[in-house]
């Protein structure tokens, strides 16, 4: 009874302490602990009771927190049903491991689900956390309170697109019941880009049997309340190249490169005004060239950057941002770190950020920032002088 006394002590500690990180960010309710443990069902908070209010005609998505207590070596269960979804790991599922090390202090492990099914070994139905000489797991030691909260964030965020894709792919399925698609190997079409009364449509012509049938959009693909258009890189091109290129593909979701090609390729270059018509080898064409990382952000950095002296002027993909520590891609694939305090900036980035981690299309937003820096003869950025603008690439 003593030694249960003590178990139930430190079992309450370990869930103070992930009551008291998790609100900091998150609206935390606690459910039915198992045996060994207590889940935390958290929420993302909302700003103002009409965004409480718009969030309920949503898809809601908890995320759940186990936490753990445990004392030295002894092993700690997770069971896999927590940890696997469809035999693959959960993205709104994390695990807080609570001891204390030889001097008193409190130290806190963090897994994700992807991590529990790298670092953890298995038995029977269990995942099984203990220290070891050879496991000491510390990457996972004593995180940044904010880089544990960004991650179960963004673990929420990303279960939330996925449900909701989901739900949209069924929502379409039942009302379009199947897109066209033409089962052909070799396809040969024509799609003719006509203007009726004001309206923009596509018209797609089999050329080996004359078949002939109006292009559906495929608003499943690309979230977008507006029409088809051409002669741009805007929303309403990006829409059209994606059904086009959705029924080329027999159905199948076309790739960001392959969007990226058709539009500066073909798509903006066209009259936004007059008539045209697209083939399939113009298509196949455009698919035989090559794009790539520094192709993108050159092109992008041309299109919104003014040149300057002095200094390089170019335009950096936003991978991370935890708190004021900023994460970038570079054109040439490297990765760029950097802590930034212009709250102005970063309170940009707090705005567009989520919108790129919460897109609903098929194909991806970035989000791009304008860096002004000094490179070596290497290529090395050995300086940065200052951050802005901030664009959202969509």
């Amino acid at each position: 009874m003593k030694r249960l006394g003590i178990q139930e002590k430190n079992g309450d500690i370990g869930e103070s302490l992930t009551v008291a990180l998790l609100l900091k960010k998150f609206w935390v309710m606690k459910r039915t602990p198992d045996v060994d443990g207590a889940d935390f069902l958290v929420q993302l908070q909302h700003s103002s009771l009409e965004k409480l209010r718009a969030s309920h005609s949503e898809i809601q998505v908890l995320g759940i927190v186990q936490s753990k207590y445990f004392e030295g070596n002894n092993p700690v269960k997770v069971h896999k049903q927590y940890v696997l979804d469809k035999g693959e790991p959960r993205s709104d599922f994390f695990c807080l491991f609570h001891s204390e090390d030889v001097n008193g202090e409190d130290v806190t492990y963090f897994f994700t689900a992807q991590y529990i099914v790298e670092e953890l070994y298995e038995r029977d139905e269990h995942f099984i956390f203990g220290l070891t000489k050879e496991r000491k797991y510390t990457k996972n030691k004593n995180l940044k309170k904010i880089e544990i909260l960004n991650t179960i964030e963004n673990g929420i965020l990303k279960t939330k697109v996925e449900r909701n894709k989901a739900y949209i792919n069924e929502l379409f399925r039942i009302v379009i019941i199947n897109p066209s698609q033409h089962n052909d190997q070799n396809p040969n079409f024509t799609y003719k880009l006509k203007i009726v009364s004001g309206v923009r449509i596509v018209l797609c012509e089999d050329n080996k049997y004359g078949h002939k049938h109006l292009l559906e959009m495929r608003r499943d693909l690309y979230i977008n309340s507006g029409e088809y258009f051409w002669g741009t890189k805007g929303g309403g091109s990006k829409f059209m190249a994606i059904t086009m290129l959705a029924h080329h593909l027999n159905g199948m979701t076309p790739t960001n490169e392959q969007i990226g090609l058709f539009i500066d390729n073909i798509v903006s270059k066209l009259d936004s005004y007059s008539d045209h018509s697209i083939t399939t080898s113009q298509i196949l064409d455009v698919f035989m060239r090559n794009v790539d990382q520094t192709i993108y952000l050159e092109e992008k950095s041309k299109e919104f950057l003014p040149p300057i002296e002095g200094c390089e002027y170019e335009l950096f993909k936003l991978k991370d941002k935890i708190g004021s520590q900023l994460t970038f891609e570079c054109k040439n694939g490297k990765t760029l770190s950097l802590k930034y305090e212009n709250q102005k900036l970063l309170s940009q980035i707090d705005i567009l950020f989520p919108l790129v981690k919460s897109d609903l299309s098929a194909t991806v937003r970035n989000l791009l920032v304008g860096i002004k820096h000094d490179r070596d003869l290497n290529g090395n950025i050995v300086r940065i002088h200052d951050l802005g603008p901030v664009i959202l690439d969509d």
